[in-house]
């Protein structure tokens, strides 16, 4: 989809992102439960709110969570300090369990991995959990907290 593509370029280009892609089942030989994956999905949802963060919109096993953390930034004035709030908001998303075959190119569609979420322990390939973090560049640092979120201000 050129129009999806287009957009996807457009908006990374402003605002910082970071992708981790964690791999449950390397090899044929070690088989993880679908009951196991949801186990770990659900996990980091629940670790996501004890931070904070809240569900914004959830579509086809897609989980879309936000958090807006207060921000200093410090600027220099010739008379005294003066340190102005703002905001930034963190968007962190969980896909759902995606399994690939050897290679990338071949990697399943959608609707494939529909039909197979039981077979996720007998498939060929790497099933992988993703997860992004999506921020608005701001200058300064998270306000309290002691940093608590600084681990997701990617820029």
């Amino acid at each position: 989809n050129r129009n999806a593509s287009a957009a996807f370029l457009t908006l990374s280009r402003y605002v910082s992102h970071q992708r981790w892609i964690w791999s449950i089942q390397s090899c044929a030989n070690v088989s993880v439960s679908s009951q196991a994956i949801a186990r770990i999905l659900n996990t980091l949802c629940k670790l996501r709110l004890h931070e904070g963060f809240t569900f914004a919109h959830s579509s086809n096993g897609i989980q879309n969570m936000v958090l807006e953390v207060p921000m200093e930034q410090d600027e220099e004035s010739e008379e005294n300090d003066v340190k102005t709030s703002q905001t930034c908001v963190l968007q962190y998303i969980i896909f759902p369990p995606h399994t690939t075959s050897s290679s990338i190119e071949d990697s399943m569609s959608d609707d494939e991995q529909e039909d197979s979420v039981n077979d996720m322990t007998e498939a060929d390939g790497e099933v992988q959990i993703i997860t992004e973090i999506w921020t608005e560049p701001q200058d300064g640092h998270v306000a309290g907290k002691e940093g608590e979120w600084n681990f997701y201000l990617v820029w």
